[in-house]
């Protein structure tokens, strides 16, 4: 157990680093209300998968970004056992392409043999 939690705060302390690096490159402008910004609720872009699925169960939000014309979106995804990180695109934002799994679990016994989600 005690790998696991040396494991965990190793990974906690790369991600905190690298997010303090990527954040302080970032211009970010911020929209307030009347600027012109209309959002618009459109309803569920994105439902879980067919029952056996590795998302048949449950599929929360994850990270989008918008990359050479194209919506790019990574996503958890459970089959009621395990989470694993899922991947979809969308040319508008709306209508996406299931992709699969692009972070699986790891064998059984690992730090990471049932969760491998929330990118």
């Amino acid at each position: 157990m005690r790998g696991k939690t040396v494991v965990a705060v190793l990974l906690a302390a790369a991600i905190v680093l690298s997010l303090t690096s990527v954040a302080s490159n970032l211009k970010v402008d911020v929209v307030e209300a009347g600027q012109g910004i209309e959002w618009v609720k459109v309803g569920m872009i994105l439902d879980i998968g067919n029952p056996g699925d590795a998302d048949s169960l449950d599929a929360t939000p994850g990270c989008v970004i918008f990359d050479e014309g194209l919506y790019k979106m990574w996503y958890s995804g459970s089959d009621g056992v395990n989470w694993r990180v899922m991947y979809a695109t969308s040319a508008d934002g709306i209508v996406w392409t299931k992709l699969g799994v692009v972070v699986d679990v790891g064998p059984i016994g690992s730090y990471d043999d049932e969760y491998a989600a929330f990118p």
